[in-house]
């Protein structure tokens, strides 16, 4: 809706709970006239609730403005054990209003998670030029259970299936760097949704669902198992707190 009422030459997106420092918009519209930029960003600084604030970005991934190109977005949403924490898909950037119109490009209103993912690699794939700069110019607030945290299968089946899509896009397959980070990060988005569907199938007693999902794919079953494992000091936690299957009889 604010996409289709704005008349600005740009737009600026910002969270009910988050924080602009001042002059962010101005200082963020120099850096795009600077380098002709469709979209620019800034770092974040994170402020989860009760907890220590932290960069989104470490310095040492961004010691000065650079242009961001759809490989290295992508594989900055995977993480890694030195960044734990990174997502590039937090970021806010400024985008040129003129750009989403010539190019059609909304959000997915059907997802709740990873929709500014799918935004942004949209943005990029139809030719976006994104800027970043290492200014701190976002407060971010973070809290347990916020949208950002809650994934459901359906949310992560349409983010897969859009990758899927720019794998067998022949420019990108052209694109070896931005192929590779993308078969990396849905690998990511494909153990996150069958182990989300199959412990889903399990709490609502769907058995015959959880069996499909483990022959799903030839990888399906590989990836539940890897994520079980992942996620067991999680699931050990909650059933020490009152059990596994508590509150859990409804649809996803």
């Amino acid at each position: 809706f604010g996409f289709d009422v704005a008349r600005g030459r740009w737009i600026a997106l910002i969270d009910s709970d988050d924080a602009y420092v001042p002059q962010r918009l101005a200082r963020l519209l120099q850096l795009a006239e600077v380098n002709a930029a469709d979209m620019v960003s800034d770092n974040l600084l994170m402020q989860p609730v009760g907890g220590t604030p932290y960069l989104l970005i470490p310095p040492e991934l961004l010691s000065r403005p650079q242009h961001l190109t759809a490989a290295e977005f992508v594989l900055r949403n995977i993480g890694d054990p030195k960044h734990p924490r990174l997502s590039y898909g937090f970021m806010q950037p400024m985008i040129r209003r003129e750009f989403l119109l010539r190019n059609g490009i909304r959000h997915d209103e059907r997802n709740r998670f990873g929709e500014d993912f799918m935004l942004y690699m949209t943005c990029l794939r139809a030719g976006a030029r994104w800027w970043i700069t290492p200014e701190v110019l976002y407060h971010y607030a973070t809290r347990p259970g916020s949208l950002t945290e809650v994934q459901s299968s359906g949310d992560l089946l349409r983010i897969a299936q859009l990758e899927a899509g720019y794998l067998r896009d022949p420019a990108v397959m052209q694109d070896t760097a931005l192929w590779s980070a993308l078969r990396q990060h849905k690998a990511k988005i494909d153990r996150a949704y069958y182990y989300r569907a199959f412990t889903d199938a399990i709490k609502l007693r769907r058995f015959g669902r959880a069996v499909r999902l483990l022959t799903d794919s030839r990888w399906s079953s590989c990836y539940i198992a890897q994520e079980t494992l992942r996620q067991t000091p999680i699931i050990v936690r909650k059933t020490l707190r009152g059990g596994y299957f508590a509150g859990t009889r409804r649809a996803t």
